[in-house]
Formats: C-alpha cells, structure tokens, sequence
C-alpha cells in the first residue's frame, strides 16, 4: 500500500510512475486522491474543533450544575455538538474508505 504523506509531498512521481505502468488518467487519480486526502483532513479538524469545544462546554455543566437555565443551555449545546460530531465521523470514515481503495 503507498503511503498517503508520500504521494503528498511528490506527487508527480507517483504520476510518472502510474504513467510508466500503462495506467490511464494517472494525473486525475493522483488529483482525485489528494482532494478525498484534503476533504477527509479537514474534516479530522472540524471533528477535533467540535469535541474540544463539547469538552469545555462538559467542563462548565459541572460549575453550571445549580443554575437550571444554563445548564440545561449547556446540556442543549453537548447534544447538538455530539450529533454533529457523529455526521463527520461518518464522513471522515467514508472519506478513509476512499482513500484506501485508491491506495
């Protein structure tokens, strides 16, 4: 299996060598490669953004637990970050799932 950091960083090479082996539109799969890479990187962030803010947000439910209203604010917001969470996890693992049937 190629190593995703490597065609990242040569990609060109890796072109060459599909082109060298006879394998047709080796440029548009090394482009369509690093677009699925980049999409599924930056989705890794949003994922990580959103669990450390439900992280802080838990942190204040525990200081918040007395005052009704904001905690039931606060409890609002964790579950509304968990969902979101939960769409891009599964499309960072669709996302995976691409990549490794490219590689």
């Amino acid at each position: 299996m190629l190593d995703i950091k490597e065609i990242r960083k040569n990609s060109d090479f890796f072109i060459k060598k599909l082109r060298d082996r006879n394998i047709k539109d080796s440029e548009k799969i090394i482009n369509n490669l690093l677009k699925i890479d980049s999409d599924y990187r930056k989705k890794l962030e949003e994922n990580q953004n959103l669990l450390a803010e439900r992280n802080k947000i838990s942190k204040e439910l525990g200081i918040n637990k007395k005052d009704k209203n904001k905690f039931e604010k606060l409890s609002k917001k964790v579950t509304e970050i968990k969902d979101k969470s939960s769409i891009i996890e599964n499309d960072v693992l669709k996302l995976k799932k691409d990549i490794d049937l490219i590689l």
